[in-house]
């Protein structure tokens, strides 16, 4: 997968990261960061109500990661400890921001407040056309989900590391124009 060839480079020896829910394409770059020997401690959110945190770990563990779930709640005080954050979104929307599931606005709130990086792992066909301004424009399409979802403005997000490179929130909107125009 090109997104966990190009996401591992931002991962370092000796990294201790804070995932959020479950997303296959931050397990396979964290597993493609293990493949090249890269040591790393991983916090994983429960990522309540659904618990998807919980499967995330146990992906990570079979893969020898060491990883621990934490709750929710506890982000702030372990933000503290991490060098960086990784999460997945269920789309990219026009202004760079991101709808992933609920929690991840204020994991990314809280991030920024302790200048800690947040790399949204994405392919790109998940980019679309929409422009939420705050949580209420979500598309009921994909508020309707059973685990919920959360938007999160593209000032939270430090880089988007995708299938066609690691992208600037800023340049959605042109990579838009020239995959749909």
């Amino acid at each position: 997968m090109k997104v966990a060839k190009t996401g591992q480079n931002f991962i370092s020896d000796g990294s201790t990261i804070l995932v959020h829910s479950c997303s296959k394409v931050v397990f396979y770059t964290l597993r493609e960061a293990a493949r090249v020997n890269k040591r790393m401690t991983v916090f994983v959110t429960e990522s309540c109500p659904s618990k998807a945190g919980l499967v995330m770990n146990k992906w990570l563990q079979e893969e020898g990661i060491k990883s621990q779930v934490i709750s929710d709640s506890a982000i702030g005080f372990f933000l503290e400890k991490v060098d960086l954050v990784l999460v997945g979104a269920e789309v990219v929307v026009k202004n760079g921001g991101i709808i992933n599931r609920i929690g991840c606005y204020p994991l990314a709130v809280c991030a920024a407040a302790v200048n800690k990086p947040l790399y949204v792992l994405v392919e790109s066909y998940k980019f679309s056309q929409i422009y939420p301004l705050k949580q209420e424009d979500i598309p009921h399409k994909f508020r309707a989900q059973e685990v919920g979802v959360d938007y999160t403005p593209p000032k939270y997000v430090t880089l988007l590391i995708t299938d066609l490179g690691p992208l600037a929130t800023a340049a959605v909107s042109d990579v838009l124009m020239q995959l749909y125009v």
